[in-house]
């Protein structure tokens, strides 16, 4: 419900802490620039009884690129944004954590549109139901570590439509756990 109701927070070093103080129910703290509004958010994850509490602390003003941690964003966005095929990262749940501007381009969408949201709920998959079922069932199987190939024809426009071969590969914490999907 996080992820949905505040998407603008929504970034893999934040859904990696929640994992963390989860399964470790330790409090854990972590700093990481928000890739919809770029300002930086610090946060606090204590574990409660019902869940886990977060404690965000925004910066109101962007994080200037001379400062090591906002050089280290820099280079993690102009990574992601150099490949040259559509990237994006979700929860083994399938929610969107990060993408590159390729698919938001071939859709006209914007990124604080998507992260946060479900993958497979984009307007390209969600217009054909059985594509759709599909990826969910893929999405599943990569969470459980397989890498799993991916054919179908989808419509990121209403006019346009797309043959797409995707990869779907598992990446795993220390643990060996699947912590997201690329």
């Amino acid at each position: 419900s996080l992820w949905c109701g505040a998407p603008h927070l929504v970034s893999t070093p934040l859904y990696q802490a929640v994992r963390k103080t989860k399964q470790t129910r330790k409090p854990t703290t972590v700093a990481y620039v928000s890739p919809v509004t770029n300002l930086l958010q610090r946060v606090s994850l204590s574990p409660t009884d019902e869940g886990l509490a977060l404690l965000f602390q925004e910066n109101l003003e962007p994080l200037p690129l001379q400062d090591g941690f906002g050089q280290n964003e820099q280079r993690y966005r102009d990574l992601l944004e150099s490949v040259a095929d559509g990237v994006i990262i979700v929860t083994p749940d399938g929610l969107i954590l990060d993408i590159n501007q390729r698919p938001l381009a071939d859709a006209h969408l914007r990124r604080e549109e998507v992260v946060g949201t479900p993958f497979t709920d984009l307007p390209a998959w969600s217009s054909d139901p059985a594509v759709q079922q599909r990826l969910r069932a893929a999405i599943a199987r990569a969470s459980l570590g397989e890498t799993v190939r991916f054919e179908a024809r989808i419509h990121p426009q209403t006019d346009l439509s797309r043959d797409l071969l995707m990869t779907i590969t598992s990446h795993r914490d220390a643990n060996q756990q699947v912590e997201y999907l690329i």
